[in-house]
């Protein structure tokens, strides 16, 4: 399950950290057979991308074009973590 803070405090240099971290993640960590599930957050939670099940290159590049990009709002973690948790019990 990947969690993504949008808070304003990952503007800039942040974000596109961030972005390309995940990417890099689902590119060359992520096994055919695994589930991957991408949530993002600021002020409200939001599934960027259900549980899905990396079979080959389809799925992962859904899964690249789901990765957030942009900031905006504020941090409510636990919103997040309940998004997660929503995501996760839901393969």
């Amino acid at each position: 399950m990947e969690f993504c803070s949008l808070s304003f405090g990952f503007q800039g240099d942040r974000i596109a950290s961030l972005e390309t971290t995940v990417k890099h993640f689902i590119r060359f960590y992520v096994r055919n057979g695994t589930y991957v599930g991408i949530v993002d957050f600021d002020d409200k939670a939001t599934i960027a991308a259900n549980m899905t099940l990396v079979r080959g290159q389809e799925q992962r590049e859904a899964l690249l074009a789901a990765v957030p990009s942009t900031t905006d709002g504020g941090t409510s973690i636990g919103a997040g973590l309940q998004q997660c948790q929503q995501v996760s019990q839901s393969p």
